[in-house]
């Protein structure tokens, strides 16, 4: 069975677009990613803006959270992620 590990955004990002692994500028992210990275098969970015997100995606800093959103607008956030984590399972 493949271990897939699921890593959400952080509000500091870098100044410039790159790749996911690398725009979170966090603490948390840093551990989460080291952690991902040895025991999982494959990882992705739980993105604010961009829903699921491969770690070698180039995305741009953005300023958006789900904390601001309404119950809708994250239901809708996370219907998207469920469905792009199957199509790519």
């Amino acid at each position: 069975m493949a271990h897939i590990g699921l890593i959400a955004c952080a509000s500091k990002k870098r100044a410039l677009a790159a790749q996911a692994r690398d725009l979170y500028d966090s603490a948390l992210f840093q551990k989460s990613r080291e952690y991902v990275e040895y025991n999982c098969d494959s990882w992705y970015v739980l993105s604010a803006k961009h829903g699921l997100v491969t770690p070698t995606e180039i995305i741009a800093p953005y300023e958006e959270t789900l904390n601001t959103k309404s119950v809708e607008e994250r239901r809708d956030w996370a219907d998207r992620v469920w469905a792009s984590l199957q199509a790519r399972l």
